[in-house]
């Protein structure tokens, strides 16, 4: 089964100092003052445990480096909010780490040349970076007509699914022997769902795949159909290339196999 591994980044606003995060105490709800010296806005994270490390690498850096740093934490939909507003005041903060950045804001502040250039970064760690991770970093910056690295991969998402191994044994399927060619693939959980229907499960549904236009799992989980059947929206050099027969062909291709599922009532 396909799977894309996308880079989640650290993205730097104005200065770069590395640091990951600070104590609770400094912890706070509002937009931090341009007076502040070293500003960190951080996505907020999604187990209690994430919060707290963040703010414990702070606070460890703050007591190394003898330097005040503010954090301030997001949730993931105000944070998109607060960076846009923080820009257009002129106000952005120093170090930003977004899960969602990397999908339209680093790409057009790099092509801006409004982001701080962290190749001396990247380059003298190069060798602990997967090329994935650093080719996913480095963006054209249009005013100084060149590519460079403007954000630092710090963790990475996985595409992956989940299937229940019980209900497929129900029906008598194994599920090591799944298949792997795409098409055969995705008709077995079409097969499935009518199987078990047929044992009374009417509300165990085939597939589950996301469908919202807002969503990143749709983001994500589509682009893998994209890759499947070679609609390559971009070329390797960030160029558009949906004027391009084939490339065109594969994306009417992988979305009327993506919406198919919905259509022949195979989602939830």
């Amino acid at each position: 089964m396909y799977r894309r591994f996308t880079s989640f980044v650290l993205l730097i606003l104005v200065v770069f100092t590395l640091v990951t995060c600070t104590s609770p105490s400094q912890v706070a709800n509002v937009s931090p003052s341009k007076t502040d010296k070293f500003r960190i806005w951080w996505n907020e994270g999604y187990y209690p445990e994430e919060t707290g490390t963040i703010q414990q690498i702070v606070s460890d850096w703050q007591k190394e480096s003898g330097k005040e740093a503010n954090l301030t934490l997001y949730s993931e939909k105000d944070l998109s909010r607060e960076v846009k507003n923080a820009i257009e005041r002129n106000n952005p903060p120093d170090v930003l780490y977004s899960y969602t950045a990397d999908f339209n804001l680093i790409p057009r502040l790099a092509w801006q040349n409004r982001l701080a250039d962290v190749s001396d970064v990247i380059l003298s760690h190069k060798d602990d970076f997967e090329s994935q991770a650093l080719g996913a970093v480095n963006y054209v910056n249009n005013v100084d007509k060149k590519r460079s690295y403007y954000a630092i991969p710090i963790s990475r998402n996985s595409i992956y699914l989940h299937y229940w191994k019980d209900l497929l044994q129900q029906i008598g399927k194994d599920p090591t022997e799944l298949p792997k060619d795409w098409q055969a693939f995705w008709q077995v959980w079409s097969e499935s769902q009518n199987a078990l229907r047929k044992k009374g499960k009417a509300k165990i549904y085939g597939l589950g795949l996301p469908m919202s236009a807002t969503a990143t799992d749709t983001f994500f989980a589509f682009e893998q159909f994209l890759n499947a059947y070679g609609g390559d929206v971009l070329n390797e050099n960030g160029a558009l290339q949906t004027n391009q027969a084939d490339v065109r062909q594969g994306i009417v291709a992988a979305l009327t196999d993506y919406t198919s599922w919905f259509k022949n009532g195979l989602l939830s």
